[in-house]
């Protein structure tokens, strides 16, 4: 299947924007959602570091990011109202993001919907940056869907905050950190890109 940027652009727009709450259809948003995609689309197939942050950097329209200013994962701690959880210690950050790397790259086992729930579940959970985590996460998952063309769908936002909730919750009650990335704690999140 040949992707576009607009069919992409109008999935993601079906999927975190057509809410109650149409004020989040900013232009500034669509203009880093945009920018988010071009830049995927002309990558290479690898997740690595750089393209976290350079999609998290379109995503705050500030891309390419500042290589002086050295765009970083966040480095200190914050709370969200997103979700009902804390986010990852920023000193922990750095490893969880290579550990995700590592295993979305690495485990040939995975099928690219796991791989894509993973990204998408992981970055929200982390939450590697100040804002634009969830966008971030769904943008690289859609990546990850074109590059071996699976179908990017649109989704009910209930059912997927639904299941990214259910997920955070079920990772938060993981003991042990490499826990965080087995392909069975994003099942409800893969049953949401799959259906």
């Amino acid at each position: 299947m040949r992707y576009t940027p607009e069919n992409i652009l109008n999935t993601f727009k079906s999927t975190f924007f057509l809410t109650d709450d149409t004020d989040k259809c900013s232009e500034q948003l669509l203009s880093g959602v945009k920018q988010g995609i071009e830049y995927l689309l002309n990558t290479k197939r690898t997740i690595n570091q750089d393209t976290i942050l350079n999609v998290n950097s379109c995503m705050e329209n500030r891309y390419p990011y500042d290589i002086i200013k050295g765009k970083s994962f966040r480095l200190h701690n914050h709370t969200t109202n997103d979700f009902v959880l804390e986010p990852f210690d920023f000193s922990l950050i750095d490893l969880g993001i290579n550990s995700l790397i590592h295993a979305v790259n690495e485990d040939l086992s995975m099928s690219p919907y796991e791989r894509a729930a993973m990204v998408q579940g992981a970055i929200s959970y982390i939450r590697p940056f100040e804002s634009q985590n969830e966008r971030t996460g769904r943008l690289i998952a859609c990546k990850i869907l074109m590059d071996n063309d699976c179908r990017v769908k649109n989704h009910n936002i209930y059912l997927y905050r639904k299941a990214l909730s259910k997920n955070h919750q079920a990772l938060l009650k993981l003991e042990d950190f490499e826990d965080l990335f087995a392909k069975e704690n994003y099942s409800d999140l893969v049953k949401i890109l799959c259906d």
